[in-house]
C-alpha cells in the first residue's frame, strides 16, 4: 500500500515530536531519578514510534532513529532497574569480540504472540533491538508471520458480523473479540 501524507499531517507529527522532545528534556533537567529516566525513555519511544511512521518523508529518520534509540538504551543502563533486572545468558563462540546472547527461537516466538514489540523485547532482554533484529532472522521469525492469514474482506465480515450483534463494541472490544477468534 501506498500512503499519501498531506502538509497537516506531516507537521502535526513535526509538532508531536517537538512537544514529546520538550517533554523528555523537562523531564531530564528536573533531579534525576528513576521515575524521571523511564518517563523519557517512555517519551522517546513514542518519538521513535511517530518517526518511523514518517521515515519515509525526512532525509535523515534513519540516523535519528538510531541515535533516539542509543538515547533511550543509555538512560534505561544508568537505571538500577536495568543492573538488577534479567540478563540474557552468553557463550563465547571462539571469536574475537563479545560473547554472543543465547536468545532461543521459543523465547522470541512466546514474546511475539503476546504482542511485544521488538523494541519491548529488546527492552526487556537488555540487548539492542538490532540484537533481537539479528536473533529473528537467524530463527527464521518475523513479527508479520504471527498476524493471520486473512483478506481484508473476511475481516470485515467477521467484525460486521460481530458489531450487527454487539453495535455498541468499541475499538478494543473489537479487538478482544478477533483475539478470542484467533485473529491477529
Amino acid at each position: 500500500t501506498f500512503c499519501v501524507y498531506s502538509q497537516y499531517d506531516i507537521s502535526m507529527a513535526a509538532s508531536r515530536v517537538t512537544a514529546l522532545l520538550n517533554s523528555v528534556s523537562q523531564s531530564l533537567s528536573q533531579q534525576h531519578s528513576t521515575e524521571n529516566a523511564d518517563y523519557a525513555c517512555y517519551q522517546l519511544d513514542c518519538i521513535i514510534r511517530l518517526l518511523g511512521r514518517y521515515s519515509d518523508l525526512f532525509v535523515n529518520a534513519d540516523q535519528a532513529l538510531q541515535k533516539l534509540e542509543e538515547a533511550c538504551h543509555l538512560l534505561e543502563s544508568g537505571s538500577p532497574t536495568s543492573i538488577t533486572g534479567f540478563r540474557v545468558p552468553t557463550v563465547r563462540m571462539g571469536n574475537r569480540g563479545r560473547p554472543a546472547f543465547i536468545i532461543t527461537a521459543e523465547q522470541l516466538e512466546y514474546l511475539l504472540n503476546f504482542d511485544f514489540t521488538i523494541q519491548d523485547i529488546a527492552r526487556l532482554l537488555c540487548v539492542s533491538v538490532r540484537t533481537i533484529k539479528r536473533r529473528l532472522k537467524e530463527h527464521g521469525l518475523s513479527v508479520q508471520q504471527t498476524f493471520s492469514d486473512i483478506t481484508s474482506a473476511e475481516l470485515q465480515a467477521i467484525v460486521s458480523a460481530h458489531l450487527d450483534t454487539n453495535p455498541n463494541s468499541g475499538y478494543r472490544m473489537v479487538n478482544g473479540y478477533l483475539r478470542t477468534m484467533g485473529i491477529r
